[in-house]
């Protein structure tokens, strides 16, 4: 593996001739680099690297020792780099959807990294990630990419920067396997019994107390804690004990208390509400990335209409209709057919990730003639969800079921004779395909939006109108147009608490020597020790990669948190 090095201006100089090299790339972040005395001349800010691999850091720290004549280079590694970066947000949570490659690129211009790091195209969909404002880059991107099963891939290639991919998590835990032979040397531990069962606490000032209970099953996997996939209000999160799995002897409980962050969400009202004449200022409309209380309009409302109001063209919508006699009568708001006028979209709109549905696709109609404009369509794919413990219907549906091979996901095939038999169930393997709407890809000058809408007036007649009295009203109802916004008193609560419990849950862990893959951050490996009856099948969580006289040697941890 050639080394190559720069000066402090990141000007390349040379190749550098190394004597020893430890390398954390997930732990600590950081690297030593050993040299003989007398060899390459690097400095604090110098920066290494070797093509075709992740391997790249800045010296921030030079020691000589003149007893082994050797010079030892310390500092930020490549992944430790990025976690010196921090995603800012105006709001607690930061909510990313669409295509990956462009996510990750932005959070790297976000934080002025693009003078080291630089993504490369990719088609990996992200519906939808949260992520605590004040993350840093690295832990945003590996959590990004784990929600769709993926890793990130840093190589290092000529133009001196770091190319980030996503590619998909791979399962080595049928392949690299210890099962007391001396394949692969490895340290395993069962570290206790863990945590399952959090319950999460914040009070107000005002005395207004939040309580979330947070349960995971006997594998750690984390049990639903809301009604929706994407909450963005306090009625949508379950707040009583109903997901509890675990119970007795075995539940193991701990306190998080935090402070109350409410996180103020805008949710599009796609219909004219029911009280929008009466509480029109309870709605807001969205200028420039900003929300503003939506704004009375003036006009006059009349208890009985015997003669056609001067503002009937233009104000019918604040008039009632009589529809029934029964009990008095009941009185619907007059309507009136709407015509959109669209314009075409020259650049991507800001929203475009969360509200795309409000835009229109131009299709040409099935006769030949003429065109209908179509609101845009989420794009339906395959989301695959990691099963933490063993599905009811595993003997009789494995086939719905699928694991990782050579990157890709496979259908669980049948054991026995005829194949018809269920595989022996294995945790975190396997994995259930749920669909997921997917924002559709942006393309220039293919969509369109409402930018005035005009309505065909109802014909008036005398004494079938009414109003009600005079005051400031409602503006005339615009699809699209007017929001409403719902206080979540949990979300950043779950977040942190989600992070927390990872730390305390059951931990599993073994250190691990391979040789012979290319086994990535992420990826799966399986441990099992007869004698001690530990199995592990968990993911690599850190590579330390290490040259000592000339040979080259890679220590992996599996599992832990």
């Amino acid at each position: 593996m050639e080394l190559n090095y720069t000066d402090k201006d990141f000007v390349d100089v040379g190749i550098i001739d190394c004597v020893g090299l430890d390398y954390d790339c997930a732990g600590n972040k950081d690297f030593e680099l050993t040299v003989e005395t007398g060899g390459s001349g690097m400095e604090k800010r110098s920066m290494w690297y070797a093509i075709g691999t992740e391997y790249m850091g800045i010296v921030e720290s030079v020691a000589s020792d003149s007893e082994e004549d050797t010079v030892t280079y310390s500092g930020t590694n490549t992944r430790g780099l990025l976690a010196k970066k921090i995603l800012e947000g105006e709001r607690e949570l930061i909510v990313y959807a669409g295509n990956a490659g462009d996510i990750i690129g932005e959070m790297l211009k976000q934080t002025d990294s693009e003078d080291l790091f630089v993504c490369d195209p990719t088609e990996l969909d992200i519906p939808e990630c949260q992520i605590v404002s004040y993350t840093n880059v690295y832990d945003a991107i590996v959590q990004l990419l784990k929600s769709v099963n993926a890793v990130p891939v840093f190589v290092v290639k000529n133009d001196r920067k770091v190319h980030i991919s996503a590619d998909l998590r791979d399962d080595y835990s049928d392949e690299i396997q210890y099962q007391g032979n001396n394949t692969y040397s490895f340290k395993i531990t069962d570290d206790g019994l863990g945590y399952n069962h959090m319950i999460c606490k914040a009070t107000e000032d005002s005395g207004d107390r939040y309580v979330i209970h947070l349960f995971t099953d006997e594998n750690g996997g984390v049990q639903e804690y809301s009604r929706s996939e994407s909450p963005v209000q306090d009625s949508e999160y379950i707040l009583d004990k109903s997901k509890q799995l675990i119970f007795g002897v075995d539940e193991r409980t701990m306190v998080l208390s935090s402070d109350v962050s409410v996180t103020e969400n805008y949710v599009l009202t796609k219909e004219r509400p029911a009280d929008w004449t009466t509480n029109y200022m309870d709605y807001y409309t969205n200028d420039d990335s900003s929300y503003k209380e939506v704004e009375a309009t003036q006009q006059e409302v009349y208890t009985k209409l015997t003669s056609k109001p001067k503002d009937w063209n233009t104000g019918y919508a604040n008039y009632y209709i009589k529809s029934s006699t029964v009990d008095g009568g009941s009185y619907s708001s007059v309507s009136a057919d709407t015509i959109n006028s669209y314009k075409l979209l020259t650049s991507k709109p800001w929203d475009w990730e969360k509200n795309y549905s409000i835009y229109y696709e131009r299709v040409k109609n099935s006769d030949g003639t003429g065109y209908t404009y179509q609101q845009v369509n989420g794009i339906e794919k395959p989301l695959y969800k990691l099963q933490t413990m063993q599905p009811t219907d595993w003997a009789d549906n494995f086939k719905n079921y699928f694991y990782i091979s050579n990157k890709k996901y496979v259908a669980v095939q049948g054991i026995g004779k005829k194949k018809n038999k269920a595989p022996k169930w294995r945790t975190k393997k396997y994995y259930s395909n749920v669909k997921k709407t997917c924002t559709p890809g942006w393309q220039r000058n293919k969509y369109y939006y409402v930018y005035s809408q005009r309505v065909s007036i109802p014909a008036w007649s005398n004494n079938l109108y009414y109003s009600k009295f005079i005051l400031d009203t409602a503006p005339s109802w615009t699809e699209g147009k007017y929001y409403v916004k719902v206080l979540d008193h949990y979300a950043a609560m779950i977040e942190n608490a989600l992070q927390e419990l990872e730390t305390k849950s059951p931990s599993r862990k073994a250190e691990m020597t391979i040789t012979d893959y290319d086994c990535r951050i992420g990826d799966v490996v399986g441990c099992v020790d007869n004698r001690s009856g530990i199995e592990i099948c968990e993911e690599i969580t850190n590579i330390i990669f290490k040259i000592k006289d000339g040979l080259e040697e890679y220590e992996y941890t599996v599992g832990g948190n």
